[in-house]
């Protein structure tokens, strides 16, 4: 009992701003799936997941961690999009139906950042805590073409991620464990949202093309 005081009045008193890391993001793809054929330039914006996670529990309830996902998140998405995609060229801008069709694109893949939340809580056990970090990532994926908006949805992932801990600072650790998860789950599903609204656009356009 007298430890679990202990640990308890440590993980409450300290309290500070931590860093909460998030490297590099693989994301897996099902085995044997083709790049999808033609030619898309592809917007992803980035920059706008600069969070700050806080504790939803009373130990280490001083505590906040900045967690910024933007680059790990941008890398994972264009990593994807190249393995995807037949032919991908990255841009800033938003192309017009005309500067599509000059520069030879079947349609442009626009990827907004939508909202973000990260929060994580604190479970005293005998000897430790249990750090849980939950994160959750929205975007508005849209394809534009020589139409305009063919295809808009808007995607969510959620990740977590824990960690056993005798102090706050160590709680980075499970907030980017569940911003990694995070990352690779909603990556992971823009892509197969993308899958299907190309897919459906090519069939819509076949008739088109066959006259």
């Amino acid at each position: 009992m007298r430890t679990i005081l202990i640990l308890a009045a440590v993980l409450l008193v300290s309290a500070c701003t931590g860093q909460a890391v998030v490297p590099p993001v693989s994301v897996d793809m099902p085995a044997g799936q083709k790049p999808v054929t033609g030619s898309y330039a592809a917007t992803i914006q980035s920059g706008g997941w600069s969070l700050k996670t806080k504790s939803q529990a009373f130990s280490c309830g001083a505590w906040s961690f900045d967690t910024d996902v933007n680059s790990s998140y941008e890398g994972a998405m264009r990593e994807v999009l190249t393995r995807s995609l037949e032919k991908v060229d990255f841009t800033a801008e938003i192309l017009s139906p005309e500067q599509l069709k000059q520069k030879g694109y079947d349609a442009q893949i626009i990827i907004h950042q939508g909202n973000a939340d990260s929060s994580f809580s604190v479970s005293p056990n005998f000897f430790s805590g249990s750090a849980r970090a939950d994160v959750t990532l929205s975007v508005i994926l849209a394809i534009r073409d020589e139409t305009g908006v063919a295809y808009q949805n808007t995607v969510s992932g959620k990740g977590s991620g824990s960690k056993d801990v005798f102090a706050c600072p160590t709680i980075g650790e499970a907030v980017s464990a569940g911003a990694q998860d995070a990352i690779r789950t909603i990556v992971k599903d823009i892509t197969l949202y993308l899958r299907d609204g190309l897919r459906d656009r090519q069939i819509a356009a076949k008739p088109l093309t066959s006259r």
